[in-house]
């Protein structure tokens, strides 16, 4: 069940598109991304029901079937809350998020493309700054 999801601004192009021109969509789609661990075994060519808390819609694309109608592929990316379940039996999932470097990758890449630094590229801004990280960790341990 899937109790609730962030829409971007990368798909609200298309949906708008599809209001001005009124194209014909055949299906709708959900591609769902990511991963969560489990703490038990699964058993091969069993089914699961799969219940999503939490999911971001990162992208929506527009499919062509080649005859006058098309397929809206909605892609999700789980964020939290993954069970499985088997005959009544809940199996807890935990998604995992992203590592700490890959967070602070991010929000320099966010400051570096907000104008508030001189470097030349994303990346030179990113080995600057966990350069200086280093360096300070470094003076502890003298």
């Amino acid at each position: 069940m899937l109790k609730s999801i962030k829409i971007e601004n990368i798909g609200l192009n298309i949906l708008n598109k599809f209001m001005e021109k009124e194209l014909k969509v055949n299906e709708r789609l959900v591609r769902v991304t990511g991963s969560a661990c489990i703490e038990q075994e699964l058993e091969q060519d069993k089914s699961y029901s799969i219940m999503i808390d939490e999911a971001d819609l990162k992208k929506i694309t527009e499919a062509s079937n080649n005859d006058g109608t098309v397929n809206l592929i909605y892609s999700l990316k789980l964020v939290s809350g993954v069970s499985l379940a088997d005959k009544g039996e809940i199996i807890k999932a935990e998604v995992k998020g992203k590592s700490q470097s890959q967070k602070l990758r991010a929000v320099l890449y966010l400051i570096y493309n907000a104008g508030l630094t001189e470097y030349d590229s994303p990346e030179e801004y990113y080995q600057a700054e966990t350069s200086k990280i280093i360096e300070e960790y470094k003076k502890k341990l003298n």
